[in-house]
């Protein structure tokens, strides 16, 4: 990571961060000790992908930093463009963790990059509130977490493992009225209403919904799809890494 020593290196700084989720992400580190975020090429074009799509349905291996990635893309929607989002997941634990990667993406930043955005007013551990009107919160997927929300922004994390017809049916309507929603998740079963939406943001005659399959390539780590292969049966291995339904089904 680069450290400007002067204001005006500062400032071009800022100025590409405003205009950039992966330059702003590249001023960050990840949690536990963790290096200097720089967004994979896979993580690039979900950026890219989701700038164009009013709702983008993503079919994705496990551990590829889809949740880090996505919670730095909402950030920077918070700090620059004044823009609320929602971020649901299967379990309030779930949901809690990734408010905590958001949390350790805002502190990890340089203070001189805090000192020239908008500073936090309220911190918790299922939101964040910014000064110039923008908030991020955190919810599990159920049916009183959907009450009375609404967001320019919506990401519904692991969704194959998001239960419920009442969640889906209460959430649908703030998907249709926010600017932009991500629906990211490893595969699970065919029929469920992940897959559902899956497939009709397949249809090329739906417009406003893309879809996009990040199949496993290297951990933040380095492990190869070769290392993974030992600690996944037959079917895990393809469902959870190759993005693709067991052949017996």
């Amino acid at each position: 990571m680069w450290h400007p020593d002067t204001h005006q290196d500062r400032f071009k700084i800022i100025e590409e961060c405003s205009s950039s989720p992966v330059a702003f992400g590249a001023q960050t580190k990840l949690r536990h000790g963790g290096g200097q975020f720089l967004a994979t090429d896979a993580q690039r074009h979900l950026y890219m992908v989701a700038d164009r799509a009013d709702l983008l349905v993503v079919t994705k291996a496990r551990q590829i930093g889809m949740t880090e990635a996505v919670v730095r893309y909402l950030l920077w929607k918070a700090v620059f463009k004044g823009e609320t989002s929602i971020v649901y997941a299967p379990t309030r634990g779930m949901a809690q963790n990734a408010c905590e990667k958001l949390m350790a993406a805002y502190r990890s930043l340089p203070a001189w990059v805090r000192e020239s955005i908008a500073p936090p007013i309220s911190m918790t551990k299922d939101h964040l509130i910014l000064d110039n009107g923008s908030e991020i919160q955190f919810s599990s997927a159920t049916i009183a977490g959907t009450c009375g929300m609404s967001a320019d922004n919506l990401f519904i994390d692991e969704a194959a493992f998001c239960d419920g017809r009442d969640f889906w049916y209460s959430v649908m309507p703030i998907v249709y009225e926010a600017k932009n929603t991500i629906i990211a998740s490893t595969l699970a079963s065919r029929g469920d209403q992940f897959d559902k939406l899956r497939i009709g943001a397949m249809d090329p005659k739906q417009a406003h919904s893309t879809h996009l399959q990040i199949p496993f390539c290297t951990t933040p780590d380095g492990r190869t799809l070769e290392d993974m292969a030992s600690a996944h049966t037959e079917d895990t291995f393809r469902t959870e890494l190759l993005c693709m339904y067991p052949e017996a089904e």
